[in-house]
């Protein structure tokens, strides 16, 4: 995985380190990015258009949601839904995570 936010660059002599770690926090973004995905890819199959507003219904472990919850409204502009968490029966692998997603159109 890479995931690179800037590159500083300055006068360089000798050798260049990359930090490589993986936080808690970059490993929350590309779960964020990836829900976005399936909830893209889940407003795809039920043939909606770009734009167009929907209801999502995600069912997930306590953490899980916490952590949906904290990028509630970056989810939903990026979607066009209306987020909230309750039954869902299609689960989805999201990163290390489980996450059921049904959609409302």
């Amino acid at each position: 995985e890479v995931n690179v936010k800037g590159v500083l660059v300055g006068d360089i002599q000798g050798e260049v380190e990359l930090d490589t770690t993986i936080t808690p926090e970059l490993k929350e973004e590309g779960f964020v990015r990836d829900l976005i995905r399936a909830i893209q890819g889940a407003r795809k199959e039920a043939g909606l258009n770009p734009g167009e507003d929907a209801r999502v219904t995600l069912a997930a472990a306590k953490e899980v949601q916490d952590m949906i919850a904290k990028h509630t409204r970056e989810l939903q502009e990026a979607t066009h839904t209306t987020i909230a968490f309750g039954d869902a029966a299609n689960v989805q692998k999201i990163g290390e995570h489980e996450v059921a997603i049904a959609l409302v159109s």
